[in-house]
């Protein structure tokens, strides 16, 4: 008992270093815990009123991708015409050169790109026409109204014998691109 009285400081600062490590440590840690889950839902709730007072803007947003969306899937195709996609495509525009009297001199197409982050690869088509200048218009203006394609690239026309009666004969060659959903 003596010796207890004797290290008696000594016990009682090992019992008041017990308290803190195993009683108030714990506490501690209990409450930033609660804190932390806490802090977290006050950001969700915060959050779910922003998404609430902005549902107007939202749905506005929506709106306007919808749109972008319907505008995109005019100039895709969709993978079911992906299949025989080229020769079908060689095809039409042989039937439609022979509607404008025009002659095709060149039909061929490029290594398919892919677009990245998408499911969408480009097709090119290289074309080289010839005929009356007059068709050859009247040809690229139908095709610019009733084709799905995304543009023309590298257009060249070599326009001869133009006078003033007639606009004479060309030759155009053209890059036709077409997107494909893959």
């Amino acid at each position: 008992m003596e010796e207890l009285k004797r290290h008696s400081l000594a016990l009682s600062l090992v019992a008041i270093l017990c308290i803190i490590k195993f009683i108030i440590f714990p506490i501690v840690d209990w409450q930033n815990e609660k804190f932390s889950e806490l802090y977290l839902l006050e950001r969700q709730v915060v959050k779910s009123e922003t998404l609430v007072n902005n549902k107007q803007s939202i749905d506005a947003n929506v709106l306007k991708i919808n749109m972008a969306i319907d505008q995109l899937s005019k100039v895709l195709y969709s993978a079911d015409e992906k299949v025989d996609f080229e020769l079908k495509k060689q095809q039409w525009f042989e039937e439609q050169i022979k509607s404008y009297k025009l002659t095709m001199k060149n039909f061929g197409w490029e290594n398919p790109k892919f677009e990245k982050n998408t499911n969408v690869s480009e097709k090119i088509a290289k074309i080289q026409i010839d005929g009356a200048t007059k068709n050859i218009i009247d040809f690229m203006l139908y095709l610019d109204v009733n084709e799905k394609h995304h543009k023309i690239s590298s257009l060249s026309i070599n326009v001869k014998g133009q006078n003033s009666d007639a606009l004479g004969k060309a030759t155009m060659r053209f890059k036709l691109h077409f997107y494909l959903k893959n």
